[in-house]
This record gives C-alpha cells, sequence and structure tokens, in this order.
C-alpha cells in the first residue's frame, strides 16, 4: 500500500510541477541522485539571497519536524546549520552548509528528514546560472549514499517529489510572491 502511494504521489507531483526538470538520475540499493532544474524570472543574486535567507517563505510546512518552517534556517557559510527549532525547545540539523558561493552555489551535507535515522551519507548542491539578464536556471541535485536492510532504491521517487516541490516553492516565490500554490475556482 505504502508504494502505491509513492507512485500515486510522483504522479501527481508530475502532473503539478510540469514547468520543473526533475529527474532521479542513479537508483541502485545503495543510493540515489535525484536533479531537479527550473527556470526562474529573477536574477542568481535574488535567487541566492531569498534562497539561503528567506527559507521560511518557501519551505512546505508539510516537511518539517515543528510543522511550521518559520523555525527554518540556512547559515549559509562554511560550517553553517540548515536548521529547524522544535517547539518547546530543541533542535533539528537537516544539513551543514559546506560550500557556499554567493550567487553561485550552495552545497550542503547530510541526511534529509526521515534519512537522518539511517546510516547513510547526502550532498545536496544548489546551483545558479545565469540564462540572460532578467532569468536564471537552478538546478537542485542530491546525491545519496549508504546502506538499508531493504535499501535506499525506494526513497528515490519520494525524495525527488520533495525536492521538486521546494524548488517549484521557490520559483513561485520569486515570480509572483508567494510560495502557496494557487487554486483555481471552478467557472
Amino acid at each position: 500500500m505504502k508504494k502505491i502511494k509513492i507512485l500515486i504521489t510522483c504522479a501527481l507531483a508530475q502532473l503539478l510541477f510540469n514547468s520543473a526538470l526533475a529527474d532521479v538520475t542513479y537508483v541502485k540499493d545503495n543510493g540515489f541522485e535525484s536533479v531537479n532544474k527550473v527556470r526562474i524570472m529573477a536574477t542568481p543574486e535574488v535567487i541566492y539571497k531569498t534562497l539561503t535567507s528567506q527559507v521560511h517563505l518557501w519551505w512546505n510546512s508539510d516537511h518539517t519536524w515543528s510543522g511550521d518552517a518559520n523555525n527554518m534556517s540556512i547559515d549559509a557559510t562554511a560550517g553553517g546549520c540548515f536548521c529547524e527549532k522544535l517547539v518547546g525547545g530543541g533542535s533539528v540539523k537537516h544539513l551543514e552548509v559546506v560550500f557556499a558561493q554567493p550567487p553561485l552555489t550552495l552545497r550542503m551535507s547530510g541526511a534529509l528528514g526521515p534519512l537522518q535515522q539511517f546510516a547513510i551519507a547526502g550532498a545536496q548542491t544548489w546551483e545558479i546560472k545565469a540564462i540572460d539578464k532578467e532569468s536564471s536556471e537552478l538546478i537542485l541535485t542530491y546525491r545519496v549514499t549508504g546502506t538499508l536492510e531493504k535499501g535506499l532504491s525506494d526513497w528515490a521517487a519520494p525524495v525527488d517529489f520533495v525536492h521538486n516541490e521546494q524548488l517549484q516553492r521557490l520559483k513561485r516565490l520569486l515570480e509572483t510572491g508567494s510560495a502557496d500554490i494557487i487554486e483555481k475556482s471552478a467557472p
């Protein structure tokens, strides 16, 4: 049943987020690679600043431990933390910044969300390339490696879905001022 839900979720992701190129480029029992690309009508400088200093505005609260993206932050310096404050005290270190080159690249290391409980490693890279004076391409790559009794291959599609969703939310925030999907009302 869980695999059916994952497949349905991934199919819906393809329909909802058709403006981005999302691809699981490598899947094995010991790891996977997810690459998501999107064109954004913004300069690399604006994208990088929003990515790093306004994560609470584009990150989906559904993908937090606290239930509130306002508790999320990124300290975009080497050794800095992509962290979350927990309600009632405590915190979560989602990823550690290992490379920060504004406005072109932000690379972080670690296992996101439920992957934290496993003996795995991950490298997440946000790469920003200017296309012209008004637009840029944002590429989000996440490589995961490690071992689990049942393997890591079942994690590739859900992780790719979440990364694509976050990328789309960042794009919408930059282009419309709101990261949320605007529901169309019936005619």
